[in-house]
């Protein structure tokens, strides 16, 4: 194909406005997500935690809600999704052989209320399928109904936060469900720091047992801690938790031998979990430090490239992708569930001050964006054109095994950053890419294809997220929370809780917990992982320019090409001056 010529580029232009680059989802997330965040993270400390990966009496009855999740996404997004992602995988060709699609989330925030007041309206059909497994069970004796909590089919739809707090406190006959002690942990952070609901429940607690004669009594207490510490250990490292802690566990050690010894044995897991948390963070803390490091000392920044290529260091592609699926691992497990709520409350409550920081979320998209740059800079590097043919035939066989390993972050950041326009405009290098690797790139392609809401990625993560270790698309994840909560608010007209949207909040959380839990640690190669997390990297203004070193565009889009690499330079001068040597949203592939 030849590049476009005059009677083309007025269109082209057009289609470049309305769509968005390949770079994709994570990156697009990142700045709708992040973006009301990005002036308190700069306050925060660079800390680090990591949870266990040992299943909780809390998540035992989640896993068919797990299972069923992808499917229900679908069903409940899919025509919001498709509306707002108008004009992805368009398949606009500027290849010999491949179309190259783009994604783009920019264009929806026109849209947003539309695509909110549809989801809104289709969540009632959602909870029909879901009745059975997301029931609270019955209003007990002593606990508040009526006009406070509002039960639909056995479920709670609506309550005020008192009720809703009354129903997660044990009594004498009566014990809160499980789902809904998952639901309430996760999401009451919304309306209140998790030290005051800790002390309802010691003062609930000291008040019962104390004056109950049954062993069962004091067990239902010591159950709801034992729930909150093996899912929310971060909680826990907050004195403020601990003080009213440490007053229900001795009242409820001292009722009886048998709760005793159940104490002291959630207490010493308790307290060996944040220890390995502290020991943990600080190797992120360091990882993250080498990273943004490098992340500022690019090589348009004046270090030197390396003189080494990923291939030099692990020609291997399997060993590669195990390293790269060791390193997400790492990341996404050091995020904990509550992260995700806490990244929804806005900077100016006063809740959020009172709250840990979400500081895990930042470094998995800073690794994201890095992976995806590196894979770039290896591609253009090299001067000679079969040294990127062959760069570009190793990444796509990294991505093919990547897939294989159920490794789809590493994957996306991987197509991602072969349809950057630095690297689709090289259109001699990838005419001499094998019609083999071409195929294979196209297939990649389609398993992240978002039409339909990504069903294609859905299906095949449904089909293996039970019987594997699965590192899913992180920002589709993150997409889907903040859908969910942008879709309704948290306060009902009537002053009482939505409930119904804390239901698909945790719904959508007890997935990301369930794949979490059945991650295993992968066999590390140091010299590998050190080589990826610090090698220099081309920022994005250097790949352009490098791009069109290797393969000079026509003389008629001479002008117009010379126009972008201007606006590029322009903007790396004020990202360098920033901190940030490289753009959360790179270029459209669309066009010179």
């Amino acid at each position: 194909h030849l590049e476009p010529g005059p009677t083309t580029m007025a269109a082209t232009e057009k289609e470049e406005k309305a769509s968005r680059d390949w770079f994709g989802v994570q990156l697009e997330v990142t700045q709708k997500l992040l973006e009301a965040e990005t002036k308190k993270l700069k306050t925060l400390e660079s800390e680090y935690s990591k949870s266990a990966n040992e299943q909780s009496a809390a998540l035992l009855g989640l896993r068919q809600m797990a299972q069923k999740r992808l499917q229900m996404q679908f069903e409940q997004l899919n025509k919001e999704y498709q509306d707002a992602a108008a004009g992805l995988f368009k398949g606009k060709t500027v290849t010999r052989v491949r179309s190259l699609p783009s994604i783009g989330l920019k264009s929806m925030q026109k849209k947003r209320a539309n695509i909110f007041q549809a989801l809104t309206g289709a969540a009632p059909e959602e909870s029909k399928d879901t009745e059975a497994a997301q029931t609270s069970g019955p209003p007990s004796p002593g606990h508040a109904d009526g006009k406070d909590v509002i039960v639909r089919e056995g479920r709670i739809v609506s309550a005020t936060l008192e009720a809703l707090v009354d129903r997660f406190l044990p009594t004498a006959d009566f014990s809160p469900d499980k789902l809904f002690t998952f639901a309430f942990l996760i999401t009451h952070r919304l309306f209140m720091h998790p030290s005051v609901l800790m002390a309802k429940l010691a003062e609930r607690g000291q008040a019962i047992v104390t004056a109950s004669v049954p062993e069962a009594v004091a067990m239902k207490f010591a159950k709801q801690l034992i729930e909150w510490s093996s899912v929310f250990p971060y909680d826990f490292r907050d004195e403020r938790m601990m003080l009213p802690f440490r007053a229900l566990t001795q009242t409820c050690a001292s009722h009886d031998a048998h709760t005793k010894t159940i104490i002291s044995d959630m207490q010493r897991q308790l307290f060996k979990r944040l220890n390995e948390l502290e020991q943990i963070e600080t190797r992120l803390r360091r990882d993250y430090e080498l990273q943004i490091k490098s992340r500022t000392e690019t090589v348009t920044a004046g270090r030197m490239k390396s003189e080494l290529s990923v291939r030099d260091v692990c020609p291997s592609v399997q060993v590669l992708a195990q390293q790269l699926k060791a390193i997400e691992q790492e990341r996404y497990c050091a995020i904990g569930p509550e992260e995700f709520i806490q990244t929804l409350i806005p900077s100016h409550e006063a809740e959020y001050d009172m709250m840990r920081a979400p500081h895990n979320v930042e470094p998995y998209v800073e690794w994201f964006n890095r992976l995806s740059y590196l894979v770039a800079t290896e591609v253009l590097r090299h001067e000679r054109s079969k040294d990127r043919v062959a760069a570009v035939e190793f990444f796509i066989d990294v991505g093919k095994a990547c897939r294989a390993l159920h490794n789809f972050n590493s994957l996306m950041a991987i197509i991602s950053a072969l349809n950057m326009v630095s690297i689709t405009r090289l259109k001699k290098t990838w005419g001499k890419v094998s019609s083999k690797h071409l195929t294979e790139m196209e297939q990649l392609e389609w398993a992240l294809d978002p039409t339909s809401n990504f069903k294609n990625y859905r299906d095949e993560l449904s089909e293996t997220m039970d019987r594997e270790a699965v590192v899913p698309f992180f920002s589709l994840l993150v997409k889907d929370i903040y859908f969910i909560n942008e879709s309704s608010e948290k306060i009902l007209p009537t002053g009482q809780v939505n409930f119904e949207k804390m239901w698909m909040l945790s719904d959508q959380l007890a997935s990301f917990m369930y794949m979490k839990q059945n991650l295993k640690e992968c066999p590390r190669d140091d010299t590998v992982q050190r080589f990826l997390k610090t090698t220099p990297i081309f920022s994005e203004f250097e790949l352009f320019r490098l791009s069109v070193e290797c393969e000079a565009p026509e003389k008629r889009d001479q002008p117009r090409t010379m126009e972008r690499l201007r606006k590029m330079s322009v903007s790396e001068d004020v990202d360098r001056s920033a901190g940030s040597p490289f753009r959360t949203a790179p270029t459209s592939p669309g066009g010179e």
